[in-house]
Parts: structure tokens; sequence; C-alpha cells
């Protein structure tokens, strides 16, 4: 409930649309060569927990570059005892906008309904958007053709399994999870044969496993003899914090599939380019009507019948 009509949340890519995201894209692109502050001046709340850091310093640099000022809290703020109009409202009076990473996106869903600033879901217990928009930000520039190519994600259920379904259907990405039965994304391909899924994979996602269940998946730790078998111009992108040797070998990251930690620059000014969309400085272009709106959405549902039958189909030629 943003009072400002330009404003907008980003809860999870899924609320937006393909288009939207498309023109973060394009002014992340112009944002590399920022000369001036459009928020010099204005204040942005940051909840985030106090271990995290990684992505605390990524928020505040985002935020500094942007000429605005960051006000750390600690995340567990958000689970208080206090209505949420009246909580989003008192802060609106000194932050111009909220960028959260809590457990618990239903809370943050909740505080949002009500809040009159922007709230910035940068990573709760079912999605990671502005990580896995970076990713994609990253292979597009790489990738010309990369709406076409074959993504397998290998790893358990969790915030980041979840947030690449959320882009895979947005984008109608051809998207398979790889992992131990009982572990896998609900809506997600599931495939278990983990060699069959990364012969052929165009890129490879990894995420490990919490540490009472690594020994189930270690018949999924990515080799570079996996990796080789690859499709040509393959990538490997383990998901920060990584343990070499444990869901990807310390072979894999130094083969030439791993692009490197520089990868996860470019998470700055896509964060940037997130922040002054939701807070209104640029404009989105214009959403297609319902109508269209529905028509690309039933061709996008037929599409994702389509990969899975072809994975099928895979499975039984192989």
């Amino acid at each position: 409930m943003c009072h400002d009509k330009r404003m907008k949340h980003l809860l999870a890519l899924t609320d937006w649309v393909k288009d939207d995201l498309e023109a973060v894209f394009d002014l992340a692109d112009r944002l590399k060569n920022l000369d001036t502050e459009p928020l010099k001046g204005k204040s942005i709340a940051l909840f985030i927990p106090q271990e995290s850091v990684f992505w605390r310093s990524m928020a505040e640099h985002a935020i500094d570059k942007l000429g605005a000022h960051a006000i750390i809290l600690d995340a567990m703020a958000l689970e208080r005892n206090e209505d949420p109009r009246d909580f989003t409202g008192l802060l609106a009076n000194f932050a111009s906008a909220m960028m959260v990473r809590h457990e618990n996106l239903p809370i943050v869903r909740t505080l949002a309904a009500e809040s009159p600033i922007p709230v910035i879901v940068t990573m709760s217990d079912r999605n990671n958007p502005t990580e896995v928009l970076s990713d994609i930000y990253q292979i597009r520039k790489r990738r010309p053709d990369w709406q076409k190519l074959n993504y397998v994600f290998v790893g358990p259920d969790g915030a980041h399994a979840r947030g690449w379904l959320e882009a895979s259907r947005v984008f109608g990405l051809n998207l398979r999870q790889c992992c131990p039965r009982g572990f896998q994304t609900s809506g997600s391909l599931f495939w278990q044969d983990l060699p069959k899924a990364i012969k052929s994979a165009d890129v490879v996602i990894t995420r490990s496993a919490p540490p009472r269940h690594r020994a189930e998946f270690v018949p999924f730790r990515v080799t570079s003899e996996l990796m080789e078998s690859a499709r040509d111009g393959a990538m490997l992108l383990p998901i920060p914090t990584f343990t070499r040797g444990d869901e990807v070998s310390e072979d894999a990251l130094e083969g030439p599939w791993y692009p490197g930690s520089d990868f996860k620059a470019s998470m700055l000014e896509i964060q940037m380019a997130i922040i002054l969309v939701c807070m209104g400085y640029v404009e989105l272009p214009p959403r297609r009507s319902r109508q269209k709106w529905a028509i690309a959405a039933a061709r996008e549902k037929a599409k994702a019948k389509q990969i899975e039958q072809r994975y099928d189909s895979s499975d039984d030629a192989e």
C-alpha cells in the first residue's frame, strides 16, 4: 500500500512481469557510470541479521552510491507485537524505503500490505529475488541466448531453489532441480540423475545442504569430470556461501566453468536499480493489457509443460 502510486514493493520476482525485470536490467547498465546522487538526503531502513556480512556490505554500498543513508536495524525488529499500520507509518517519518532480509516472508508481506513506503526483500525463507536477478543479469551479458539455455539447480529446497523457480516462471527458463528425492521444491522439474542433468546443462547452480543432510548430498557433488560433460560454454555458479569440496569440488572451481567471485559484483547495480524503481524515481514501461497478459501467461504455462515433456523424453532416450 505505497501512498505514492509510482512506488512499488519487490517481495517476489513473480509479483512483477518480465517487462519490469528487463527494464531493471537496462537501468543497471546505465548505473555503472552514475555520477550523481539521486537519493541525496534520503534514508533507507535496512533490516538485516547481525551475522550478515556479504548482504550488509552490498546493500550499504548500493544505498551509499545513490546518495542515501542506511539505517541499520535488526531483522528481528520486524516481529514486534505492533499493528503493521503503526509500525510502518512511524518508520516512514524517518525512512523512504525498507530493505529486508528476514526468514519469514509472510511477516514481510503483512508489513508491505500496510506500508506507505516501498518494501524490498533481499532474501527470505522462500526466495532471494535480488541475487537471482543479479545472476541472470550476468548470464544475459555473457550469453545472448540466455532464455533458451538449460539451467540445472543442484541443491535442496529453500530460498535459493525457490528463487530460481520464481525466475524460471517469469522469464520462461528451462530449469531442472537435481537432488535426492524428498528434498525437491514443490512445483520444480525434478531429476535425481546428476550426470544426465549436467550433460544437457548450460548453467549449473549449486547450493549446499544443511549440515545434518550433507551426507545425503555427497552423490550430488559437482566435479570437473561432470562439468566436462556439460554443453560447450557451460557455466558453474555456486551460491555463496559455498564450501570447496562440499557441494562443488575444488577442481570444478578451478576449471573454465566458474566465472569467479567477480560474477557477483553486479549485485550492486541491480540493487541500485531496484531501489530507484521501487522508490518511484524511474518509471517502468506500461504493462500489457490484462487480456494480453492472460494470453502470455497461458503461453508460458504451455511452454513449461513442453519443457517437462522434453526432459521426460530425454530420460526415456537415455
